[in-house]
């Protein structure tokens, strides 16, 4: 399964939210596709893969001290069935 999280850092915590970025903790099974830092109301945005719902949670489980968190399932576009 595919995932999107975007973190926005915890108010003071922002140098210790990037070297938690830069230093992540991955449980097995999860895949990192992209780490990106973005211009938003989010500080970042993590792509990864998961075998399922419990092994992601595990694994945006260990930024909860530095960011809020905000998970989503992720399917690539050309899975969809556009209707007219």
């Amino acid at each position: 399964m595919l995932f999107a999280t975007h973190l926005t850092a915890q108010p003071g915590m922002f140098v210790e939210a990037i070297r938690a970025l830069k230093n992540p903790s991955v449980p097995s099974g999860v895949t990192i596709r992209e780490y990106l830092g973005v211009f938003s109301s989010n500080d970042a945005i993590i792509i990864f893969e998961a075998p399922d719902e419990a092994t992601a949670v595990e694994f945006v489980g260990h930024y909860a001290e530095w960011f809020k968190t905000e998970t989503a399932v992720a399917f690539p576009v050309e899975g969809y069935k556009w209707t007219r």
